[in-house]
C-alpha cells in the first residue's frame, strides 16, 4: 500500500474474554514483523465492537481492559491509537471515559452520526459496509475524514503523540489536546510561546490545519 502511495494501518480486533496486554503484544508483534509503523501510517486501531458475546463483564472491567491495551500500544511506540467502534458499544462501554483517543466510528446512516459521551467528535465515520471499488471484489467499508486532504495528510505525518513523552534528556514533556474551536495563536498565547515555535515543534505546516483530538508538544518558552 505504502509504495503505490495510499494510506495504510493496522486494526486490532479486541475481545474482552482475553488478556488485554497479552494481545497489545500480540498485535505489535505482527505488526513489528512486517515492518512496523513509519511516518505517515495511521495510528494504530483498536476495533471494539463485541463484548458480551465473549463473556459477561461490567463496563468497569471492559473499560479497564481496553485501556490497558491502549496504553501498552502507546507506550511501545509513542503515539496515541485510534478507538474503531460503533454507536450502540460506544454508548454502552465508552462514554464519558476515552475522548482523548482519536474515534472511528461506525454509523450507517445517511447523516453524520452524534459520538458517544466524551468526544466532541469523529475522526472517521465509517458510513457504509456494503460499497463497491473497482479492482476490489464483493464489499467494500467506506469512511469519511472529518477534514479535508490536506488536514488528512497532516494527521498522518504528525499523529498524535502519547501523553506525556520522554525527551531526549529524559525529562517530561508538555502537550496540550487540540479542541473544537481552539485556533494555534490562542494555544501558544495559553502557554507563552509563540505560534512559530508551536508550529515548528509539531512539524505544522500550515497554522490553520489543526483538529480535534490532535496533541501537541508545547515547546519551553524562552
Amino acid at each position: 500500500m505504502k509504495s503505490a502511495g495510499l494510506l495504510r494501518g493496522a486494526y486490532h480486533f479486541f475481545h474482552t474474554s482475553q488478556d488485554a496486554a497479552s494481545q497489545a503484544n500480540f498485535f505489535m508483534s505482527v505488526v513489528n514483523s512486517n515492518g512496523g509503523f513509519l511516518p505517515g501510517d495511521l495510528p494504530p486501531v483498536l476495533d471494539f465492537e463485541q463484548a458480551s458475546l465473549d463473556q459477561a463483564m461490567s463496563v468497569a472491567a471492559v473499560q479497564s481492559a481496553i485501556t490497558t491495551w491502549l496504553q501498552t500500544v502507546a507506550a511501545k511506540i509513542g503515539v496515541t491509537p485510534m478507538i474503531y467502534t460503533n454507536l450502540s458499544m460506544g454508548a454502552e462501554y465508552l462514554s464519558g471515559s476515552f475522548g482523548s483517543y482519536p474515534l472511528w466510528i461506525a454509523s450507517y446512516n445517511s447523516s453524520p452520526p452524534a459520538p458517544p459521551s466524551g468526544w466532541t467528535n469523529w475522526q472517521f465515520w465509517q458510513y457504509s459496509q456494503s460499497g463497491t471499488m473497482a479492482g476490489v471484489s464483493g464489499n467494500v467499508d467506506l469512511d469519511y475524514f472529518n477534514g479535508s486532504q490536506q488536514q488528512l495528510l497532516a494527521f498522518v505525518q504528525s499523529p498524535v503523540t502519547a501523553s506525556q513523552p520522554a525527551s531526549a534528556s529524559g525529562t517530561s514533556v508538555q502537550t496540550y489536546t487540540v479542541k473544537s474551536g481552539d485556533t494555534l495563536s490562542e494555544i501558544a498565547a495559553q502557554y507563552g510561546v509563540t505560534v512559530s515555535a508551536l508550529a515548528a515543534a509539531n512539524g505544522i505546516q500550515n497554522a490553520d490545519l489543526i483538529y480535534p483530538g490532535q496533541v501537541l508538544q508545547i515547546p519551553q518558552s524562552s
